[in-house]
């Protein structure tokens, strides 16, 4: 039976502090989780990564992820990924980059115990050089997969600046990953904002570095038949402006904030503009704002859902737009809109600035009007500028973001740790 230990510290005012005891327990680990000791020496010798995430539904993070996956010289390190939850539109794809796909299905858990136990013992049994988590709960996860393993190097990577606040269940893991930010070897970030965010919330990481989204330049480039081709595709005119939104509804995305920029824009009555938005959930219905429905019925907004061939949406608007209120990190549609020659207008959260940096327009958060005069603003360029800014969009992501230079960096990262000894740092998160 899995069990970790739990200790309840009565403090003033009638709280409870939860502490979690994980070395206690990991020198009295259960015979399911153990590693066996059966393996070859090839077997224990062999250099791998496990990679922690909570889920794999279309997203920033778990694009990265593929990225990494897809990208990462297949002859050097083994790579493993552990999916949390359940699976989602990304799993075959992950499946198919990895050497093993590993799906604990926690909400089902509580019903089938074993099971959870059995998959979660295949992974300890790895014995990974490494054990790396992606976001707040692939981050709390990993580190109990790096004790039970013994010997696996841990490393942390946050996807988020300051997030919008969540359930009680989520606001306890958050607490939990600030108590124990001092264990990993690495905490890594992919945002300036997002480091310093969590530093001043109480993170003491003994590492960090900050390694940004990579864009795949070669298949996120400027293409003007496939933009048309999907223009058609919706019934758009070749003359019209189009306006583009990639985000999925969520709170942190603040579709109201487009919405009600959409009028404040169209109030003036600008021609032939056209608005398209795309991501999972965006569809008339509950969670999306109904001032939306009169857009949609007139024609001037299409809700697209989910696109599977993001090149082609890139390619057929004119401006890509995020509307987003907090939390953001380190956008990859900025990036990969950029690269296909599309300048941004988008709010200041995260490093939505840097990245955008001299080539777009940024506009304070929850701000619809300001949104809108940001739109009017990249509307209202002559054809040769806006031309020249399409070509500085794809210069400066050629030169800062391409995955190619973020792989780079993760393979420093892993090789440094790969080739140090694991026992030292064990004993300093002991």
């Amino acid at each position: 039976r899995l069990r970790l230990k739990l200790k309840l510290k009565r403090r003033k005012r009638g709280s409870v502090r939860w502490t979690l005891n994980l070395s206690e327990y990991s020198k009295r680990m259960p015979a399911e989780l153990a590693p066996t000791g059966s393996e070859t020496c090839d077997e224990r010798d062999k250099r791998s990564v496990v990679h922690v995430i909570t889920g794999l539904q279309t997203g920033g993070a778990e694009m990265m992820l593929l990225k990494l996956l897809s990208h990462f010289p297949r002859d050097t390190l083994e790579h493993h990924v552990v999916c949390i939850l359940g699976e989602g539109e990304l799993t075959a794809k992950v499946r198919a980059q990895c050497a093993s796909l590993t799906t604990l299905d926690l909400r089902n858990a509580w019903n089938a115990p074993l099971d959870f136990i059995a998959r979660l013992g295949r992974v300890i049994r790895l014995r990974p050089t490494l054990v790396q988590g992606w976001m707040y709960h692939g981050n709390l996860l990993a580190l109990l997969i790096a004790k039970l393993s013994r010997n696996s190097h841990l490393v942390w990577n946050l996807r988020c600046s300051e997030p919008v606040k969540g359930g009680r269940a989520t606001e306890w893991v958050r607490r939990l990953c600030v108590r124990y930010s001092h264990v990993p070897d690495y905490v890594l970030a992919n945002s300036d904002e997002g480091m310093a965010y969590h530093k001043a919330i109480g993170y003491r990481p003994r590492e960090t570095q900050v390694i940004p989204n990579g864009v795949d330049i070669n298949r996120f480039r400027p293409d003007s038949q496939l933009g048309a081709d999907f223009r058609q595709s919706l019934g758009i005119s070749p003359q019209a402006r189009v306006i583009g939104i990639a985000a999925s509804v969520r709170a942190m995305k603040d579709y109201p904030n487009f919405i009600q920029a959409i009028q404040t824009l169209m109030s003036d009555s600008p021609p032939n503009t056209v608005f398209l938005a795309a991501g999972r959930g965006v569809t008339l219905g509950p969670g999306f704002p109904a001032e939306a429905k009169a857009w949609v019925d007139s024609g001037v907004l299409q809700l697209l859902g989910e696109v599977s061939e993001m090149p082609a949406f890139m390619n057929a608007i004119d401006i890509l737009t995020l509307s987003s209120q907090a939390g953001e990190g380190f956008p990859n549609v900025i990036a990969e809109a950029m690269a296909c020659g599309v300048p941004c207008v988008v709010t200041d959260t995260g490093d939505c600035r840097k990245v955008v940096a001299d080539f777009g327009i940024v506009v304070p958060v929850r701000d619809p009007q300001a949104l809108a005069a940001g739109w009017r603003e990249m509307l209202q360029l002559d054809e040769d500028r806006f031309s020249v800014l399409t070509g500085e969009c794809r210069r400066h992501i050629e030169d800062h973001y391409q995955i190619e230079q973020i792989m780079t960096q993760y393979a420093d990262l892993y090789y440094t740790l790969s080739g140090s000894a694991a026992g030292d740092t064990e004993r300093q998160r002991a």
